[in-house]
C-alpha cells in the first residue's frame, strides 16, 4: 500500500521567524448604498502595514506563529461627508496602531486565534480553543489548495440547515444556501507592487454581506485582498508591496 506523503502548510506559507510582509491598504466606507455611493461621498482610510513573524512555539499539537503587525494610517474626506463621520475618524488619521496576531499550524490546515484562544503561559491554544479547532472552525488556509477544493464554516453552514429546515414548517425566512464557505476558484497571474506573480491561488469566501477574496501564493503568502459590503458601503483592498522571507 502506497501512503500519502505528509503534508506541511509551512512548506507553502513561509512562516519563519524574521520574515515580513508589508501591504498598502484602502478601506473606504459611506453613509450610503453600495449602489448610490459616489466619491464624495467617501471617507478613505490609507495604511501602511508591516507584519513581522517574531516567535514560533512547537508543541505537541501544532505550530503557534507570532506575528507583530504596525499600522501607520491617514484619513481623506469627500467634499459631502458630514462633520460627525470627520470626529469619528479623527483618531485614525497620521496614527499609528500596533497588534499582534496568531496563526496556528494543525494537521495540513492554519487557523487564526484570538488572546481568547491562546493560554500565555505556554503559547499553546486552550482547550477549548483545540477543541472548535479539531471541530467545527474553519480554517485560514487548508494545504495542499487544489482547484474546486472547499471548506465550510460549519456553525453558519447548520445555522442555514435548520433555518431551512424551519422554511419547509412554515416557519422564518428563507435561507441563504451555499453561503459562508472558502473555496478554491482557480489560479491567475497578478501584478502587486511587490511584482509580478503567476500561479497564484485565488480564494473566495461567499457571506450574505458580499464576497471577500484572497490571492495567495505558496513560497510567498498573501499578496492581495479585496472585499465589499453588498449593503451600506464599505469596501477593503490590501496588496503586497515588499516582503523579505527569512530561511528556516
Amino acid at each position: 500500500m502506497r501512503l500519502k506523503k505528509k503534508v506541511n502548510p509551512l512548506d507553502y506559507f513561509p512562516l519563519n521567524v524574521g520574515s515580513t510582509w508589508s501591504y498598502n491598504s484602502l478601506y473606504q466606507t459611506a453613509d450610503k448604498s453600495t449602489i448610490e455611493v459616489k466619491e464624495k461621498d467617501k471617507i478613505k482610510v490609507k495604511s501602511l502595514i508591516t507584519e513581522r513573524v517574531s516567535y514560533i512555539k512547537i508543541n505537541d499539537d501544532g505550530v503557534l506563529a507570532v506575528i507583530e503587525g504596525t499600522v501607520r494610517k491617514t484619513v481623506e474626506y469627500g467634499s459631502d461627508v458630514k462633520e460627525e463621520d470627520t470626529r469619528r475618524f479623527a483618531a485614525d488619521n497620521n496614527g499609528k496602531e500596533e497588534y499582534i496576531k496568531y496563526l496556528f499550524v494543525y494537521g495540513n490546515r492554519i487557523y487564526e486565534l484570538s488572546d481568547e484562544d491562546l493560554d500565555k503561559t505556554n503559547y499553546r491554544p486552550t482547550s477549548s480553543a483545540m477543541h472548535s479547532i479539531a471541530g467545527e472552525r474553519m480554517p485560514y488556509l487548508f494545504f495542499p489548495l487544489t482547484l474546486g477544493v472547499r471548506w465550510a464554516d460549519k456553525k453558519m453552514e447548520e445555522r442555514d440547515m435548520e433555518a431551512g429546515r424551519l422554511f419547509h414548517l412554515g416557519i422564518g425566512p428563507a435561507p441563504n444556501p451555499g453561503m459562508y464557505y472558502k473555496i478554491v476558484e482557480g489560479r491567475a497571474e497578478i501584478i502587486v507592487p511587490a511584482g509580478k506573480f503567476e500561479d497564484v491561488w485565488v480564494i473566495f469566501y461567499r457571506t450574505a454581506g458580499g464576497p471577500s477574496i484572497k490571492w495567495f501564493k505558496e513560497g510567498v503568502g498573501i499578496l492581495k485582498e479585496y472585499n465589499i459590503h453588498s449593503g451600506t458601503y464599505w469596501e477593503h483592498e490590501k496588496v503586497l508591496i515588499d516582503y523579505k522571507l527569512n530561511a528556516k
